[in-house]
């Protein structure tokens, strides 16, 4: 599983590669996040708690805040937050 969330990872920051009219903080935002997960796969899978708001919260808030200027962004957010579910995070 942790291959499946690493590829949608580098989809991502393809995606933010090729998104040029997001604005920085809001790219600062999203690079945080995908920071975040890779810290958090780092981690063996028995220490991956996460605490309750953060990173599936600051998911959902990054999705819904690019969800009519950037769909193509909200998409890939949401297979991001899809993965991560499966995982259980």
């Amino acid at each position: 599983m942790d291959q499946h969330i690493r590829k949608t990872l580098m989809e991502l920051q393809a995606q933010l590669r090729h998104t040029e009219s997001l604005p920085e903080s809001e790219r600062e935002i999203v690079d945080e996040i995908y920071e975040e997960i890779e810290q958090l796969l780092a981690r063996p899978r028995q220490e991956r708690a996460v605490p309750p708001y953060t990173l599936m919260a600051r998911l959902d808030d990054a999705a819904h805040r690019f969800e009519v200027s950037h769909p193509d962004l909200t998409g890939m957010i949401g297979r991001v937050i899809d993965s991560l579910s499966t995982m259980g995070i």
